[in-house]
Parts: C-alpha cells; sequence; structure tokens
C-alpha cells in the first residue's frame, strides 16, 4: 500500500470514487464480504491521509491487514490453476 504515501488529491478522490463505485455494485450484487472489504481499503485510505498521530498505528495495522488479505486471495487464486502464481503479481 505504498501508493497511499504519493497519491495527489486528484487520484486520491479517484481510488475513493472508484471503491464507492465497486461496493455499489458489490451490494446489489449480494457481497457483503466484498463491500466490507471496499470499505477497510477506504478507510486505510482516509487515515493514511490523516493528519492525526494516533491514527498511524491503526492505520499501520489495516495495512497489514490488506496485505494478509491480498497475499491469501493470490495463493487461493492459485491453487484454482492460476498458473502465474501468488508471488508473480
Amino acid at each position: 500500500m505504498h501508493f497511499k504515501q504519493h497519491i495527489g488529491s486528484k487520484g486520491y478522490d479517484s481510488v475513493l470514487a472508484a471503491l464507492d463505485r465497486g461496493a455499489a455494485d458489490m451490494k446489489r450484487r449480494g457481497q457483503p464480504l466484498g463491500v466490507r472489504a471496499m470499505e477497510v481499503v477506504g478507510a486505510a485510505l482516509v487515515g493514511r491521509h490523516n493528519t492525526d498521530p494516533a491514527l498511524d498505528q491503526m492505520i499501520d495495522k489495516l495495512d497489514h491487514y490488506i496485505e494478509q488479505c491480498v497475499t491469501a486471495y493470490r495463493a487461493a487464486d492459485f491453487a484454482k490453476g492460476n498458473l502465474a502464481g501468488p508471488a508473480s503479481r
């Protein structure tokens, strides 16, 4: 999630809008876990741009959790036959 530290305001707004659209789409399709995932990523993005130092540790934990989820997803995708494998992305 290193991109969050370097994203500009236009990109920031664009990413948040994309997350919002993705969450709305998942909600319409009845995918509450996907909605929550979009919310977590959005919260981590917003938190990284917040200047309150009290949030730093929580945002670091959120980032770590997101990375663990991505790793688990990629491993499951690989197990389903994706020959690219989890480390190649």
